[in-house]
């Protein structure tokens, strides 16, 4: 079940049919992916049911594509398969997301295509995450400086809130809002095509003028960064990323769900991955697929390939996943 993880029970619909003394409303109406798409999402289930498809995109007759790559070329072939998804199929990078089946791989895919390419999501940036509010601060500025709203203003507000909280400092409502403001008007007007050192350097000062303390999360941001790494960003970059408006997405198929995009690369559809198996590394086998992992499977699966609205991508190395030949078949 796709849901188990929160609680989701097998005969959920039938408990409800006699808990709420209603009827079952039958959704068979699909407006979101090509045909090839929705069959091949519609073969992992035996008794799934047949979906009448109105999306905008049903007529398009892309194939799905299978590609075998190993630890060395992988990152390398995903690359190239977003070159030609730009570059070949006009798919804007907003409209992209690589679907991985856990965090690790996800962060080496961004780390190989933040060099060349706009990413957001998982390894994005050139240092870990902060859970601090100062990080939390910057993130939602940047994201009102690339789509100014009403909604992206009261997150701010939010933010800064929490940020007062956590740094145990109070201002009046009417201090607070000139500190905001400046803040915010100071953020927005500051160069951002200078270095990313010097860049957060200076944000650090914008804020420690406008909050009246020290934000030392920063200094401890700029002591993460490799020096390297930091001569490929400039500010301006950094903003972009950090706000998570526009890039190639990066993430684990667990989180996608609910999203959508024009384009999907499913990485690492392997043996053993999915369905997951458990690997016996002095036996040098896998133990046997269990019952619970096998449903697991086929519903993570079944996430990741529906998110696809054109364009679906499969990655896999020489042990396909035993869901591959499935795919195929739908694309004969």
């Amino acid at each position: 079940m796709i849901y188990r993880f929160a609680g989701a029970i097998d005969n959920g619909f039938s408990k409800a049919l006699i808990d709420f003394d209603t009827t079952i409303e039958y959704l068979d109406v699909t407006y979101r992916s090509t045909q090839k798409i929705v069959n091949a999402f519609s073969i992992l289930f035996d008794n799934h049911p047949t979906l009448q498809n109105e999306s905008i995109y049903r007529n398009d007759d892309s194939p799905l594509s299978f590609i075998e790559t190993d630890n060395n070329t992988n990152n390398s072939s995903i690359e190239t398969i977003v070159t030609n998804l730009i570059e070949r199929d006009n798919i804007d990078i907003a409209e992209i997301a690589i679907l991985t089946n856990s965090w690790r791989d996800a962060f080496f895919i961004s780390r190989h295509l933040r060099q060349r390419y706009q990413v957001v999501g998982l390894g994005a940036l050139p240092h870990r995450n902060s859970s601090s509010t100062t990080f939390s601060l910057i993130k939602s500025v940047s994201r009102f400086y690339l789509q100014p709203s009403i909604k992206n203003l009261r997150i701010i507000k939010r933010n800064i809130e929490l940020h007062s909280l956590e740094n145990n400092f109070t201002f009046s409502a009417n201090k607070l809002a000139f500190a905001t403001n400046q803040f915010i008007s100071n953020m927005v007007a500051l160069d951002k095509s200078i270095p990313l050192i010097h860049g957060l350097e200076q944000l650090k000062s914008i804020m420690d003028s406008a909050f009246l303390f020290e934000h030392s999360t920063i200094d401890e941001i700029i002591e993460l960064i490799d020096i390297d790494e930091a001569n490929n960003w400039t500010l301006e970059k950094y903003v972009h990323t950090i706000s998570g408006v526009s890039g190639i997405t990066v993430n684990t198929i667990h989180q996608a769900k609910g999203l959508e995009y024009d384009a999907v690369i499913l990485n690492g559809v392997n043996e053993g991955n999915i369905p997951f198996q458990l690997w016996d590394p002095i036996a040098r086998v896998r133990h046997p697929l269990t019952t619970e992992n096998f449903i697991d499977g086929r519903a993570k699966l079944y996430v990741g390939v529906s998110r696809a609205k054109k364009k679906l991508c499969i990655t896999h190395n020489w042990r396909p996943s035993m869901f591959i030949p499935h795919l195929k078949h739908t694309q004969l």
